[in-house]
């Protein structure tokens, strides 16, 4: 998004959103600390609101950051408004300005990233939020007061000394909203070293971070009855409390779930995003009445993991995801007699699609249940990271629809 020769793209994909009756937003946001091994170079190097040490460094895997000077934070906050100018030319009609996790714009709302001591200091919430406010001011004066500009804030960076705090968290809203913001995400950061370096399972999917347990309390912060389920609504909750504009909540939230806490008010709408990609159809299912028929997402973190390592998201459960175009599921031209060996989860798949496109199918499974090795997860694994069980049950109620033997 960084030159027009990528509006031809960036056109076609707001188009192809848009003619669904569906609003296009495209996210911004500049990674500063948290820059990926793959990405580093000579030109290309963490940077932060300050320069940290080592020892200063909030988690041992970071590398140590450069803090920006005025003239690299004015230069980022044009870049931030030129992105977003070139994505109403392209038909987006918002954005988000990601300023959680531990990205750059983050590292100025929190105290212990920040140790500046100019206007973009810590000493008031004003000023570490002011590179936000100065981005989104600049957006609405050139795109209008039309174009939408969502912020995603952390609600808490739980486990962090001197990290935001929910108070703070619920004015640094209230000053992205005098600015002009149109609603506010609420996620959270959690601060503990990751249980496997090989493995970028963040700790902002609040199912990783409770899982097997915090490392510390944390019910005064989030939701923790429910396996990471809902874990950061009481950080939304926070903020809605303290300003007029909408506020959004997503971690592991399933539409019952979501339901309840709109019903609640503990935040006015629902972000899906890991659930989604499990089934890009989940929206019309539920609209139509069907929510049995959504492939349930698991929870295991494939898609970010393989997205984090440079590679297309990658989906256990979807194996069209990307690929839709190439993997399209038409009718058969000539109907046949299909029969599949094995009730796990590449078998079910199988016969799933071989029904949707018209054969016959029958499936063989020699345990008394449908699962396969899935059942045996299920036991070893248990439920709290990973549903399968969820899985089965979808596949189970698909071939009983589909009136499969």
């Amino acid at each position: 998004m960084n030159d027009d020769k990528f509006l031809p793209d960036m056109s076609r994909l707001a188009e192809a959103i848009r003619k669904h009756d569906c609003i296009a937003f495209v996210q911004l946001f500049h990674i500063g600390p948290m820059l990926p091994p793959f990405l580093r170079s000579e030109r290309l190097y963490p940077v932060a609101a300050s320069s940290l040490s080592k020892e200063e460094l909030p988690l041992p895997n970071f590398i140590p950051p450069k803090g920006l000077d005025r003239d690299e934070i004015k230069r980022i906050i044009e870049d931030f408004v030129t992105l977003a100018h070139r994505a109403k030319r392209a038909g987006f009609q918002g954005v988000e300005i990601n300023a959680a996790c531990n990205h750059l714009l983050n590292s100025f709302l929190s105290r212990a990233w920040n140790k500046r001591n100019d206007e973009y200091g810590p000493d008031t919430i004003e000023n570490r939020s002011r590179i936000i406010v100065e981005i989104i001011q600049g957006i609405r004066e050139l795109n209008g007061k039309e174009f939408g500009i969502v912020v995603l804030i952390n609600g808490a960076e739980i486990g962090l000394k001197d990290g935001i705090r929910p108070q703070e968290s619920l004015k640094i809203a209230q000053v992205l909203e005098k600015a002009g913001a149109d609603a506010i995400n609420v996620r959270a950061e959690f601060y503990t070293p990751f249980r496997d370096p090989n493995k970028r399972d963040s700790t902002h999917f609040p199912d990783v971070a409770l899982y097997p347990e915090p490392p510390f309390p944390v019910s005064d912060l989030m939701e923790d009855r429910f396996w990471g389920k809902g874990g950061w609504v009481p950080l939304a909750a926070n903020i809605k409390q303290g300003v007029s504009i909408p506020v959004i909540v997503a971690g592991r939230l399933d539409p019952e779930f979501g339901e309840k806490v709109l019903r609640k008010g503990a935040a006015d709408f629902i972000y899906f995003n890991r659930a989604l990609m499990a089934d890009p159809e989940l929206p019309r299912k539920l609209m139509e009445g069907h929510p049995e028929d959504i492939r349930p997402c698991t929870g295991c973190l494939t898609c970010f993991d393989n997205n984090e390592r440079g590679n297309p998201p990658l989906c256990q459960v979807n194996p069209t995801l990307g690929k839709e175009s190439l993997l399209p599921i038409s009718k058969a031209k000539k109907k046949k007699k299909v029969l599949i060996i094995g009730g796990g989860p590449a078998g079910m798949e199988a016969a799933r699609v071989a029904a949707l496109k018209g054969h016959e199918v029958i499936l063989y499974e020699k345990a008394p249940r449908l699962g396969g090795s899935m059942l045996l997860a299920s036991i070893v694994k248990g439920l709290k990271r990973e549903n399968h069980l969820g899985l089965i049950s979808y596949y189970e109620t698909q071939l009983k629809n589909w009136g499969l033997s």
